[in-house]
């Protein structure tokens, strides 16, 4: 786990209840978190998901490749964050 919080995305109940009903996750909010570190690859298993919002954290690095994938995703906000990379 790339994340340095102590809370980190994948440790949350909202991420572990998204792991364990794939299919019926249609949205991960994490607004305001904080979290430090870069975005687990993972992320591109929750092929059903259509609302991801990351807004106001501290995440960094560049977003996971695995995150195209998500082809259901109508909504994502990654605002204000330190993601690199285009």
């Amino acid at each position: 786990d790339t994340l340095k919080h102590p809370s980190t995305v994948s440790n949350t109940a909202e991420w572990r209840r998204c792991a364990k009903d794939v299919e019926n996750c249609l949205g991960l909010s994490f607004a305001d978190a904080s979290f430090e570190g870069s975005l687990p690859s993972e992320i591109g298993n929750f092929v059903h998901l259509q609302s991801l919002s990351l807004h106001n954290g501290l995440l960094s690095g560049p977003l996971p490749t695995e995150i195209g994938r998500l082809r259901k995703l109508m909504m994502s906000d990654f605002g204000h964050n330190r993601f690199t990379g285009t």
